[in-house]
């Protein structure tokens, strides 16, 4: 329990000759008056942290493309991630020149990054994408992303069949 608080009120509790009563809270342990112990018994409290639990930082998939052309599909290059709550991105040309950076805080599981600024239309630029999480965890990963620019597309799910999976090799 995070808080104890003995006894409740109106109540007594005592811990009898030979018994053993033992509490371990993470916040707090709060004695009231009505608490006994009689000769012979034995009581011990403890106030410890939660153990934390470890979370890794998922990607699922790494996609190598998007299509910022204002037509609403994919115009801005976002990546599923669980486990995460901040990223930062950098994306380089072909000469290794930074042309866009940015980072920010992911509230759900996907962090979206880029619109295209800086980006000439039909290129592949080198990114780098960190992803932090609140237990120490980090994730850094650098690959190649294309801009495929263009004309909106006349299809609606056009710019979804652009797009690769790199995990799995589709």
């Amino acid at each position: 329990q995070q808080n104890i608080s003995l006894p409740m009120s109106g109540k007594t509790l005592s811990v009898e000759n030979g018994g053993n009563l033992t509490f371990i809270a993470e916040n707090s342990i709060t004695i009231n008056p009505g608490f006994y112990v009689k000769l012979g018994g034995n009581f011990s409290l403890k106030n410890e942290a939660p153990t934390p639990i470890e979370m890794d930082i998922t990607v699922p998939t790494w996609y190598n493309a998007f299509t910022p052309n204002g037509d609403g599909i994919n115009d801005v290059f976002c990546i599923d991630v669980e486990n995460a709550n901040s990223w930062e991105f950098e994306a380089f040309d072909i000469n290794g020149r930074a042309i866009f950076q940015s980072a920010g805080t992911i509230t759900g599981d996907k962090a979206c990054m880029w619109d295209g600024s800086g980006a000439n239309c039909m290129e592949a630029y080198t990114c780098i994408i960190r992803f932090k999480n609140n237990y120490g965890r980090a994730v850094e990963n650098a690959y190649t992303v294309t801009v495929i620019c263009g004309s909106k597309s006349s299809h609606p799910n056009t710019d979804n069949l652009l797009l690769r999976d790199l995990e799995n090799g589709k």
